[in-house]
């Protein structure tokens, strides 16, 4: 789908022309009986070199072409061979020029005279002095050809006595081999009987044809009458091979005679009448190219194999075209033909021209069409850039020099409008294909449309927004007219000729911008003043041909200017030149003058380009220039986007592009310019990436269809894909929903198979707001059941499909019930008979399905509608839900008709369900809802309709409580008063009895008037006020009451509840002596006191409280230096462990070996042992433990647990240390709160020693405890293992932790981390006193 357009041209003129021309600025015809001339290329300094030999005397001259700074053309003479050298002639045809090359090696020029004579002209000489000339040679005979391999390592002659001479770059003869021979070389095709002409099909030709010979007759010849019987020479790209074209004499045919690096004959070619004298060997090397001649009816480009053999050819446009010379571009992409063309007037000579063809999908297009000026007699050679693979050198006849560079381009229209049917066109000759890819997509060769042209195309435009219709275009030809065409998304026959208009003469057009409906503007390039003019041309449309009415030349600051592009962007109406430098220059108009300013630089200078706008807000958008370098680098404006890039297009929302990775990026033009970058694409975990898609290898955009959702691709080979990126069809989606234009937004998600939960979380509110439109736009009960069915719980803004705005989090936990719920009500309202299946998907897509609410619509319809449409209903509703739930909920509906229904298109066995719906049909209605609650297992609602059976079925409502535990809706079934209520209380109460929930059980039998029994349950709870309240309602007496007390007491003290054992001592018994020895045994000192001084025992507090206290403070004193102690010596410990692990650690890494292992010699010489001295530790695979090991019983393993928690494996002796460290720290809180109680008793009796030791050693204790918390529980550093994160853990003790609880090797180590909590040191607590 690509044409070739001009990107630029230059010339430049190697010699005075004869004549002064027509006094109107037209050249002169002088020197048009010159020579052939030669052409080369030099690829380091970039320098053209060009042999031309004069027709009035026999000298030839040397012309060098450079480029000039401001991108001009300097051409020098460097030096013309004249005939007093001795190895020129007088006879014009031994004095032209064989060939000429450059040499980079000797950096010289190579050039070989017809006359046999071999120059080397060496130009490596200081800036300014003459070239030196080396006469290398004479060839006896003369040279007709002469070729150089592509690695300039050897270099052909074909010499005037019929032999091809091989020589090495210093021209040392490697041999000389004849051409015209009978043998057909080394790797001539053997035939062995298969595949002969006479058993193929040969299809319209018919039978005859398998008998028409393929061999020569010998009394006829078959040379074209066009052959100039010049040989001709070509090598392979990689230069392994060579072809040589020449004319056999003895059979009166041109035959190809292809041969190896070392000049051996390989094969020759099969026998092709009125084969042709150009020859090009394809770089690829899978071609070799020439013509032949079909007598008067066409000219044949064929092509050769390197067996000799043909392989395919293509027709010329021009069945009178005679092609004088042929040549493939650097890359293979292009084949230049040098055509001569018969002269409208028979006086004239005939003037040549070049044609450059490309191939696709198997066909050959006519991509451009280069004609010489009228009154020239056209181009005299061509030569392809060497190393430019889309440069053209070309020197015309009359001395003119001119270079052509190409690119390859898709001609379609910029315009974003929703009317543009995204016409691609393709130039094939005089024939544009057109193809409409918002409506078809036809691969090529094929096409939708052609528009048939009275000369080749050479540019395509397409029309301005302000044209009557955007699939318009404008097609400058290679004539230098220019022709409108109206409707080109139609067929072939509707489109409309607009008319054309032909371009003043002298001009040499390339390019063209169609910005008004009547302006054209035409870069052109004016050869006389050595720039590029870019001019505006107004034409009246309603002459024939269209009339230019005004011309203008667009100002610019620079005087001489060379431009690549013109280029107009249809949606915006810019109009943009660039120049060779790479900068933009942005053309207006004011006031019928036009003008251009300079907008942009870019990085490197870019063929392809395009504006779009960026920003998120129509306020905020800025233009911004795209451009793409010939060596894959994207830039916008001046930074680089991309470094791989091989094609990109602009859509309404996005910039797409294709990369050298495969894959097409998608960049939304609704980000600011600093933020317009390409991400890297996210991972998996990461979601959806919408902005990135891989495509097939070598892709490469066509078109991306304006407001619409298809991409166009085209694969290396032709084929072309259409694709609809996830990119285009959400930015579809989502417009449409802001449109609130559902029906489209829907149909793109079926289509697409986008998520339908899209519809409503890309806009809830609005959603809920228009759910009536939505469901009027949707309208198909199908498409709604469809939508619904496929709610989630699940904002896919944020999940599949998130987008950069930032959006208010949002709660869609009940999301589908809610959409449900409104579907289901607006479906009822707009027509319940017609959605009936809609709104039974809304009850059965709820969470959890409402089922019964589905079966109730059911019934219904059955009640208001018909039996036949409740049967569909149910149908449906049996396709979206599992039938036997339908007959459960049916059956728990009570409604045996419905169930019957729902039965009869289940599967269940009639034999099944009918005796259990015949028994049920037989019981009274409470009793028999019963049963089927209780076959649903609906037992709170089994027991509520049993227990309204009557009263008989007491005692069963009571079993039935009992059995499935239902006490507390038992509770609510009869009245406060009744004696059923006081039953259930009772069998309630006696539940929580044998659940030891003595609490509750009082509480029950108290309700139902059961005190003894409540007491009883109070006094085993523990509750001495409850139990002592009910004793006293019961009057029991005092010694019951004093049972009671004792029970209590026994309860109370076991418990160590001593607070409120001494509350029963006191209230109960009135036994004060006993309360305080209870409060001193739980350490209530201050209390204790209290009792003491009330009850007027004084004795009691000298001789219990204080001794208890003293003792106590001892205790403590004690503990406190013990624990210091304790905690020192481990702490110690602890760093000594940690230290010798790491240091083992450590001596592993560095391959130390493990001095625990040098004293084991239990394992005999050639025992394997599962060991390695390199890491230091035992290392044991996970298949082979779980496979050897034998386990350990459950005593085993309780054993080890024991010894792991007592420190005695040395494996986890750090993990010992830290717990025994933590429990430490734990109980330095508890002392705190004993001592905040104990010190002020401890001084009341005037004990102040024991305070001030007490609290100066607790201080101190605390003090060194606080000081090792940081040290002992070390906090994970970042990145490690995280679990045993700031809990103690340290990284010798998360290496090792518990083997052993599974069964294993208790020596097997294993990673689990060792957590320990880091305790929690209170220091808010004041336990001291000031005083002391």
């Amino acid at each position: 789908m690509r044409s070739f357009s001009l990107l630029s041209e230059r010339s430049a003129l190697l010699v005075p022309f004869a004549g002064d021309g027509d006094g109107n600025g037209n050249r002169g015809n002088g020197n048009r009986g010159r020579a052939a001339a030669r052409l080369c290329v030099d690829t380091e300094s970039k320098h053209v070199y060009a042999a031309l030999v004069s027709a009035d005397q026999p000298t030839a001259t040397i012309f060098r072409i450079g480029e000039t700074l401001s991108g001009g053309l300097d051409v020098a003479e460097v030096l013309g061979l004249p005939d007093s050298n001795g190895f020129m002639t007088s006879d014009l045809d031994d004095a032209a020029v064989a060939g000429i090359q450059f040499v980079a090696d000797s950096q010289a020029l190579c050039v070989a005279m017809h006359s046999g004579d071999i120059v080397l002209v060496h130009l490596d000489g200081p800036e300014g002095a003459a070239p030196h000339i080396e006469n290398v040679g004479v060839i006896d005979g003369g040279i007709r050809a002469m070729e150089w391999s592509p690695d300039s390592e050897l270099v052909l002659f074909v010499t005037g006595n019929g032999t091809i001479l091989e020589m090495t770059k210093d021209f040392d003869v490697i041999c000389e081999v004849p051409i015209d021979v009978d043998a057909q070389g080394e790797a001539v095709p053997v035939s062995i009987g298969w595949g002969k002409k006479e058993t193929q099909f040969h299809g319209t030709e018919g039978k005859l044809a398998a008998k028409q010979s393929n061999q020569p007759q010998v009394d006829k010849t078959y040379l074209s009458p066009e052959d100039d019987h010049v040989p001709r020479l070509s090598w392979r790209g990689d230069g392994n091979y060579f072809v040589c074209s020449t004319v056999d004499a003895a059979q009166g045919q041109r035959k190809l005679r292809i041969y190896n690096r070392e000049s051996v004959l390989q094969s020759t070619s099969e026998f092709v009448a009125e084969l042709e004298h150009p020859l090009s060997w394809r770089p690829s090397g899978n071609l070799i190219a020439s013509t032949q001649r079909h007598g008067q009816l066409k000219r044949e480009v064929v092509f050769f194999e390197k067996n000799g053999l043909r392989h395919g050819q293509f027709a010329l446009a021009n069945p009178d075209d005679i092609v004088l010379d042929m040549q493939w571009n650097a890359d293979s992409t292009a084949l230049a033909l040098l055509v001569s063309r018969p002269a409208s007037d028979s006086h004239q000579p005939n003037p040549a021209l070049i044609q450059i063809w490309t191939a696709n999908n198997y066909h050959w297009y006519l991509k451009q069409e280069i004609r010489a000026e009228a009154g020239s007699t056209g181009y005299n050679c061509m030569l392809w850039d060497p190393e430019a693979p889309h440069r053209l050198h070309a020197l015309l006849n009359d001395g003119e020099y001119r270079r052509f560079d190409y690119i390859p381009e898709v001609y379609t229209s910029s315009s974003l409008s929703a009317s543009s049917s995204a016409v691609v066109a393709v130039i094939d000759g005089a024939k544009l294909l057109l193809t409409p890819f918002r409506h078809k997509n036809v691969p090529p060769p094929m096409s939708f449309a052609s528009i048939a042209l009275p000369a080749p195309a050479k540019f395509v435009a397409f029309a301005p927004s302000s044209a009557a219709s955007v699939n318009a275009a404008a097609i400058l030809l290679a004539d230098g007219t220019v022709h409108f065409w109206d409707k080109i998304d139609q067929p072939s026959a509707a489109v409309q000729h607009l008319g054309h208009l032909v371009l003043p003469a002298g001009a040499s057009p390339r390019q063209i911008a169609w910005t008004d409906a009547d302006t054209v503007l035409v870069l052109q390039h004016d050869a006389v003043a050595g720039t590029d003019v870019v001019k505006a041309y107004t034409f009246d449309r309603s002459a024939s041909p269209f009339a230019i009415t005004k011309t203008a030349e667009i100002s610019h600051a620079e005087r001489r200017v060379f431009f690549i592009r013109i280029y107009h962007n249809v949606a915006s109406g810019i109009v943009a030149l660039q120049t060779a430098g790479g900068k933009i220059f942005q053309v207006s108009q004011h006031d019928g003058e036009w003008y251009s300013i300079q907008k942009q630089t870019l990085p490197a200078v870019c063929p392809w380009m395009a504006s779009v706008e960026l920003g998120p807000t129509l306020d905020t958008k800025e233009v911004a220039w795209i451009g793409l370098s010939e060596r894959n680098k994207l830039f916008v404006n001046d930074r680089t986007l991309s470094n791989q890039c091989t094609s990109f297009t602009t859509h309404d929302e996005f910039l797409i592009l294709t990369t050298l990775s495969h894959t097409a990026r998608f960049l939304p033009l609704s980000l600011p310019s600093h933020e317009f970058l390409i991400a890297e694409p996210t991972a998996p975990a990461a979601g959806f990436d919408e902005q990135h898609r891989r495509v097939e290898r070598g892709s490469q955009i066509v078109v991306a269809v304006p407001a619409g959702v298809t991409l166009v691709l085209q694969m290396p080979r032709g084929n072309l894909e259409t694709i609809s990126p996830r990119a285009l069809v959400l930015s579809t989606v989502r417009h449409a929903i802001d449109r609130l234009n559902y029906r489209t937004a829907f149909i793109a998600c079926r289509k697409h198979r986008i998520d339908m939960n899209l519809l409503v979380d890309h806009d809830p509110d609005r959603f809920r707001e228009h759910v009536a439109d939505f469901v009027k736009q949707i309208d198909d009960p199908d498409y709604l059941n469809l939508i619904i069915s496929s709610l989630r719980n699940e904002d896919v803004t944020k999940t599949m499909y998130p987008v950069k705005a930032v959006s208010s989090t949002r709660d869609v936990s009940n999301k589908v019930n809610d959409i449900c719920t409104l579907m289901a009500t607006v479906l009822d309202k707009l027509d319940a008979e017609r959605y009936i299946q809609s709104i039974l998907t809304s009850d059965a897509r709820r969470l959890p399905p409402d089922l019964e609410g589905a079966m109730r619509r059911i019934y219904a319809v059955k009640e208001k509608q018909s039996p036949e449409a409740a049967e569909s209903a149910l149908k449906y509703l049996i396709f979206l839900a599992d039938v036997n739930k339908l007959y459960d909920v049916a059956l728990g509906m009570y409604d045996f008709a419905l169930v019957l229904m729902v039965a009869q298109h289940s599967q269940k066995d009639p034999r099944d369900y009918l005796p259990f719906l015949s028994e049920l049909q037989k019981l009274p209605k409470y009793y028999q809802r019963h049963r089927i609650d209780d076959h649903l297992g609906r037992r709170e609602s089994a027991l509520r309709n049993l227990s309204l059976a009557g009263e008989d079925r007491f005692d069963e409502t009571v079993r039935y409580m009992r059995r499935h535990q239902l006490y507390a809706t038992g509770m609510t079934l009869y009245g406060e008063e009744t004696t059923q209520h006081r039953t259930i209380l009772v069998e309630f109460a006696a539940f929580h009895a044998s659940n030891s929930a003595y609490d509750e059980a009082g509480m029950l039998y108290t309700l139902a008037g059961e005190l003894p029994l409540a007491l009883e349950m109070y006094t085993n709870a523990g509750l001495w006020r409850q139990a002592y309240t009910v004793a006293l309602d019961m009057g029991a007496s005092d010694a019951e009451i004093r049972g009671v007390a004792e029970s209590l007491l026994e309860l109370l003290t076991e418990n160590r509840d001593f607070l409120n054992a001494a509350h029963v001592c006191l209230e109960m018994l009135a036994d004060p002596t006993r309360a305080v020895t209870a409060l001193v045994a739980g350490h209530h000192w201050a209390d204790a006191i209290l009792v003491c001084t009330r009850s007027r025992l004084p004795d009691l507090r000298a001789t219990v409280v204080k001794p208890s206290a003293i003792t106590v403070g001892r205790h403590l004193l004690d503990e406190i230096t013990e624990m210091g102690g304790t905690y020192t010596s481990q702490r110690h410990r602890l760093r000594q462990v940690r230290l010798e692990k790491t240091q083992r650690a450590a001596d592993a890494a560095a391959g130390v070996p493990d001095s625990r292992l040098d004293d084991i010699d239990m394992f005999s010489d050639t025992a394997s042992m599962a060991t390695t001295r390199v890491t230091g530790s035992m290392v044991t695979s996970r298949a082979s433990m779980s496979t050897t090991k034998t386990g350990r019983t459950s005593k085993q393993r309780r054993k080890y647990a024991r010894r792991r928690a007592a420190g005695k494996e040395a494996a986890f002796e750090d993990e010992f240390l830290l717990t025994s460290l933590a429990k430490l720290v734990t109980r330095s809180n508890t002392i705190q709160t004993e001592l905040q109680h104990l010190l002020p008793v401890l001084a009341g009796f005037g004990d102040t020693r024991l305070v001030r030791d007490l609290q100066r050693l607790f201080r101190a204790t605390l003090g060194t405890l606080a000081d090792g918390l940081d040290e002992i529980f070390v906090k994970e550093p970042a990145g490690g293992d995280g679990a045993a994160a700031a809990a103690g853990a340290t990284p010798a003790a998360t290496a090792s932790a518990t083997a052993g609880d599974d069964g294993g090797d208790v020596d097997a180590p294993t990673h689990a981390p060792v957590v320990v909590p880091r305790p929690v040191m209170i220091t808010t607590t004041k336990w001291w006193m000031d005083s002391f």
